[in-house]
Order: structure tokens, then C-alpha cells, then sequence
């Protein structure tokens, strides 16, 4: 291998690190992103459940007044 081929090299590996990182980078970025919306979602679930019990209590209500 001659200094031309190494330098080559040498340059090429800096540049895959260099783009890995890059993807790395991409990757935490996108992660985040999901526990973000994965937060929200537990968040609009909580929501979702205590509308579901008031419901359920209004309509136990109902019946009760019913009967």
C-alpha cells in the first residue's frame, strides 16, 4: 500500500465516522421524538380513561334516579 492508498483511506474512514455520527445523531434526535409522542399518548390516554369514569359515574347516576 503505498501513501496515496493510505491517505485515501485514512480520509474515507474519517468520513464514515463523520457520517455515522451524523446517523447517530439522527437516531437519538428520532427516538426522542417517539418518546415525546409516546408521552403524549399515555398523557391522552389518562385523559381518555377519566372521561370513560365520569361516564360511567353519570350514567350510574341516571340509573340510580331512574330506579
Amino acid at each position: 500500500m503505498g501513501i496515496r492508498t493510505a491517505k485515501k483511506c485514512v480520509v474515507e474512514d474519517k468520513e464514515g465516522i463523520s457520517k455515522s455520527k451524523d446517523w447517530i445523531s439522527e437516531g437519538k434526535d428520532k427516538v426522542s421524538e417517539l418518546e415525546d409522542t409516546i408521552s403524549v399518548l399515555k398523557y391522552r390516554d389518562s385523559e381518555v380513561e377519566c372521561l370513560i369514569s365520569d361516564q360511567k359515574d353519570f350514567i350510574s347516576e341516571i340509573e340510580e334516579s331512574i330506579s
